[in-house]
């Protein structure tokens, strides 16, 4: 995508980081998942987790399993606390008024997502979610992102998806469709050390109203 931008109608989005403010609640929640195993680490030290769990076994976590369900407990325990990022909003609004069509594609659970979506009022703005119950393989793997399409009944060449992470980047780029970067300023407090040459992107943007230039 360069000069005036490639126009898209289909419209993936990643959920935690992307959509939603969820990067302050997940960084409690991990460090109260090290604490069930007497782990006192720094943030500064838990946010690499953002881009890796392989951190906290380094830390002395045990058993992932069982941090990864503390931290989905806390993650649960906070769920009216989530909002939608600056700028979603009005996006959303502006898809559904140039009759393009808006995807989910998550690793996150159908139960964090769902809920959030309906007290938001949001969630007609979506023609589907998909979330880690719906694929056998998580992001970066194609899987997520083909399902959506196909959901979509998309073209990949009309498709994009929006995220905030590598794998969101890197799932793009294996099913073969154009990826953006959303590294917001708030953003880049909890993905240390990324930028946008380690991930390539077709497009990085740093608010959510920058969507508007694929429209």
């Amino acid at each position: 995508m360069t000069g005036n931008h490639k126009k898209f109608e289909y419209f993936l989005f990643d959920w935690d980081g992307c959509l939603v403010d969820t990067l302050p609640i997940w960084l409690k929640g991990m460090k109260e998942g090290l604490s069930m195993f007497g782990i006192d680490a720094p943030y500064e030290y838990i946010k690499q987790g953002f881009q890796t769990w392989d951190v906290f076994a380094d830390l002395g976590v045990r058993d992932m399993e069982l941090f990864a369900e503390q931290v989905n407990q806390y993650l649960h325990t906070h769920i009216t606390d989530i909002k939608f990022n600056d700028g979603v909003p009005n996006l959303l609004k502006k898809l559904r008024a140039n009759d393009l069509k808006a995807a989910i594609v998550s690793s996150a659970e159908e139960p964090r997502v769902l809920p959030v979506l309906r007290r938001l009022e949001a969630i007609d703005f979506f023609e589907c979610v998909v979330t880690r119950h719906d694929v056998a393989r998580l992001k970066p793997d194609p899987e997520p992102v083909e399902r959506a399409i196909r959901r979509l009944s998309g073209q990949k060449e009309k498709t994009v998806i929006i995220g905030d992470s590598l794998v969101d980047v890197e799932s793009g780029k294996n099913a073969g469709i154009s990826t953006v970067w959303y590294s917001s300023q708030v953003n880049q407090e909890y993905h240390l050390n990324i930028r946008a040459s380690d991930l390539n992107p077709d497009l990085t943007i740093s608010h959510m109203s920058e969507i508007e230039k694929l429209i």
